[in-house]
């Protein structure tokens, strides 16, 4: 179970955030949540990458939901029916 450790920090690219991650996740896993995190952002991408046990991403403007949603997506990879 890979969870959020902390909140984002501010990278020295204007509007970009990096989160640690409690582990470093799998090839596999990392291209599972990148394509459900697609699918959960509808019109707006956050543009996410996974570097090793952190995620990147760009801010749409409010860092809160953009939080939000990366541990929604963090926490669908649980569910029963989910590979990792």
């Amino acid at each position: 179970m890979i969870r959020r450790e902390g909140g984002p920090a501010k990278t020295n690219v204007e509007g970009e955030y990096r989160i640690l991650l409690t582990a470093k996740p799998g090839a596999a896993y990392a291209r599972r949540f990148l394509a459900k995190a697609d699918e959960k952002t509808e019109s707006e991408s956050l543009h996410v990458k996974v570097d090793g046990q952190s995620l990147t991403f760009e801010t749409s403007g409010d860092l809160l939901a953009d939080t939000q949603l990366i541990d929604r997506v963090l926490k669908s990879m649980d569910l029963p029916g989910a590979r990792a």
